[in-house]
């Protein structure tokens, strides 16, 4: 899994470009304000969205994996415990 850190004015436009890179089932890792730091690091300009993502885990495994793992099934149905009787 890469992941793709976009900067834009904006969260429409920064979600925009991951799209246009990622394609429409691109996973959003974080998202958050940066400012670019001047001399002595100080913050100058304007406030930006940050978005980190990357692609879809079933786009690139082709289409066939899964996020999850699948349910394990069970052998024998399970029984209802039943209730201890004092004495």
């Amino acid at each position: 899994m890469n992941a793709t850190t976009f900067r834009a004015q904006d969260m429409r436009e920064a979600l925009q470009k991951v799209k246009e890179k990622l394609g429409p089932d691109a996973v959003v890792l974080s998202t958050r304000s940066v400012r670019e730091k001047g001399k002595g690091g100080l913050p100058t300009g304007p406030t930006m969205i940050e978005v980190t993502a990357c692609a879809s885990p079933t786009t690139e495994e082709g289409g066939g994996g899964s996020a999850a793992p699948p349910p394990k099934s069970e052998s024998q149905p399970r029984r209802k415990a039943s209730p201890s009787r004092p004495g």
